[in-house]
């Protein structure tokens, strides 16, 4: 899957600001899921790579390091299916007929 488009499901820790105030019973205790789509670099045992965009040669921007801790599930994103051309199915026009 290297270089190919991928859904990455993972969960990731969360805060809030620190001028916002909660009482314990408003403090969520569980990660927050997210879902992230980039072009696969690399996967190990570490975790995945993922990058939005292609630069010149064989270089990255926008890319985003997921921890193997972290990760629920990698999908590749399929491509679409091209749509084929609507066949007319109507009989001729017998008026048009020589």
């Amino acid at each position: 899957m290297i270089g190919e488009l991928v859904k990455v499901t993972w969960e990731d820790a969360h805060g809030s600001a620190a001028n916002v105030v909660y009482s314990i019973d408003e403090i969520p205790h569980c990660p927050v899921q997210v879902v992230s789509y980039g072009i696969l670099l690399k996967e190990d045992e570490v975790g995945v790579s993922i990058a939005s965009e292609k630069c010149d040669a064989d270089c990255w921007r926008g890319y985003s390091f997921i921890p193997n801790g972290m990760l629920i599930k990698i999908e590749p994103v399929k491509k679409p299916r091209k749509s084929r051309k609507k066949i007319d199915h109507q009989s001729p026009d017998p008026s048009t007929q020589i």
